[in-house]
């Protein structure tokens, strides 16, 4: 027979197996799916603002390639990166134009987050294209990876930030400041 202290002690194990076993989800919150489709598109309307500054960004690389032949294949590289941001674009808008008035949560949480790696991911490539430039104009060698004593070993996703590198505009970097 069961004791009033062990029916005590049964008692919240029983009721998280019936969470459990129900499927209860305890994810987002009151409002979550209205607000998410609306912090798609501002992620887009973003984005495309800083498409607009690197077209303009690239139109100064181009004028700077006249003057050192060195830059050219980094224009290259700069305009594919163009393309693929307009590409994102693209896509971004039309899983937000999708995703207006959904209500699962799931989906918009997941889509919302690959919108916002994506957007991480290109604004990388300019940070790396922006440097590698201050570098050829400034006469600096270009720098390779140091080699690695394990393939185990992780840098931490946010150890560039954790530095406190300001971000180098393509004016500073053709300036090789």
């Amino acid at each position: 027979m069961l004791r009033p202290t062990s029916l005590a002690r049964l008692l919240p194990v029983a009721f998280l197996l019936l969470v459990v076993l129900t499927g209860c989800r305890t994810y987002g919150g009151y409002g979550t799916t209205e607000e998410i489709p609306r912090q798609m598109e501002q992620a887009a309307q973003q984005f495309a603002d800083e498409l607009a500054r690197a077209e303009s960004s690239v139109q100064a690389l181009s004028a700077a390639v006249a003057e050192n032949s060195a830059l050219e294949p980094l224009e290259t590289r700069y305009r594919d990166v163009i393309a693929q941001h307009e590409a994102f674009l693209e896509d971004h808008r039309a899983v937000a134009d999708r995703f207006q008035g959904s209500s699962n949560y799931r989906a918009l949480n997941r889509y919302y987050g690959a919108i916002i790696a994506e957007q991480r991911l290109i604004e990388k490539r300019y940070e790396e294209l922006h440097l590698r430039i201050q570098r050829v104009v400034s006469g600096q060698p270009e720098r390779t990876p140091p080699l690695r004593a394990s393939s185990y070993i992780n840098t931490p996703s946010y150890y560039d930030r954790l530095q406190n590198r300001q971000a180098l505009s393509m004016q500073d970097a053709l300036r090789g400041l």
